[in-house]
């Protein structure tokens, strides 16, 4: 009877070894793949593209990292990502990119002409916005208008206190305080998780042992 009880519970410790062993090369296989893509990504610039809708969008290759990758590599090289971050209790996903407005000429002709006779010109260069200007007694042309901005998105869980429900959100800062955000339609898919995950894998794994044991 001992000697069976030892066949059963040396069973039970193959299966279990296997199954830590599948868990680890699939882990590795993981994490290598995360790497090699993560190198890609490093290297990778923006491209652009003509969309189904006409208009042009920017593409780049995304990060797949770890939260402690996470604060390594982004949060402590970017002291605004981090500070908008502290109010996120988990991090899903966080986008951050540049642009400017830009309009070539705005031309305003008056409806009636000024009764004197003169041009002005000028320009004029903030920190958020920069123009060039015509004026007249016929018109007021604004020329090569840009308006820089600097975007922020974060998606991620919050609380409304300390053992509140987390609360999926997605927050999107601009840099330019003449940029307003309308409106936002942020959706997650969620991934299928692993088999290998999965409660009633472990569930089986468990049952399968205890029988090898009782018997």
């Amino acid at each position: 009877m001992g000697k069976l009880m030892i066949k059963h519970i040396s069973h039970l410790v193959i299966f279990i070894l296997i199954i830590v062993l599948l868990l680890s090369v699939n882990k590795c296989n993981g994490i290598q793949k995360e790497l090699k893509a993560n190198a890609i990504t490093l290297t990778d610039t923006v491209t652009y593209l003509t969309n189904a809708l006409g208009t042009k969008t920017a593409t780049v290759s995304a990060l797949q990292l770890e939260k402690s990758e996470l604060k390594k590599l982004i949060m402590s090289k970017d002291a605004e990502v981090k500070a908008l971050a502290q109010s996120f209790s988990k991090i899903k996903a966080i986008t951050k990119y540049s642009e400017v407005i830009k309009y070539d000429t705005i031309t305003v002709f008056f409806k009636d002409s000024l009764p004197c006779s003169f041009n002005r010109t000028g320009n004029i260069k903030t920190k958020w916005y920069a123009f060039s200007y015509k004026a007249s007694q016929k018109s007021f042309i604004i020329d090569s208008l840009t308006m820089p901005n600097q975007a922020i998105i974060i998606t991620g869980f919050k609380r409304k206190w300390f053992l509140g429900n987390e609360v999926l959100t997605t927050q999107v800062t601009h840099s330019n305080p003449y940029i307003t955000v309308t409106g936002i339609t942020s959706v997650e898919v969620a991934l299928p998780q692993p088999w290998y995950k999965k409660w009633y894998v472990w569930l089986a794994g468990g049952i399968t042992g205890g029988l090898l044991i009782s018997k």
